[in-house]
């Protein structure tokens, strides 16, 4: 992503889009690493440029069930999808509870205790 000049930014930023959006029409991409890894990238970039909610949350969503469908619960972009959940204003679309009840059910997960922060924001 191109900082500093924001038209090339946006320029490279939409080129990244429908890249992603062709990698994503092959079955095995529901199993790649390294999409996520892009997805996530994407999620930085669509929340700096301000561009639709949706999207950002599309590429939220996507990075976290790749790491889903391949039981990467300790990677780098689970963790970082997590700090997205509470640190970005916009990532709405995983309420507090839904998430709460996938990591004390998941297997993969364990019996490990459990501490959860829900913004205030949810609450309302």
């Amino acid at each position: 992503m191109v900082s500093g000049n924001s038209k090339v930014s946006i320029e490279f930023f939409f080129q990244a889009e429908k890249q992603l959006e062709a990698l994503l029409k092959a079955p095995e991409s529901a199993a790649d690493y390294s999409i996520a890894m892009a997805a996530l990238a994407m999620v930085w970039q669509s929340s700096y440029l301000q561009v639709r909610k949706d999207k950002c949350n599309g590429f939220l969503e996507t990075a976290a069930s790749i790491c889903k469908n391949i039981k990467a619960f300790n990677s780098e972009v689970f963790i970082k999808y997590l700090f997205c959940l509470a640190m970005l204003p916009h990532s709405f679309m995983v309420h507090p509870s839904s998430l709460i009840n996938f990591l004390t059910i998941n297997p993969m997960i364990g019996k490990r205790k459990l501490v959860v922060h829900i913004a205030t924001s949810e609450l309302a």
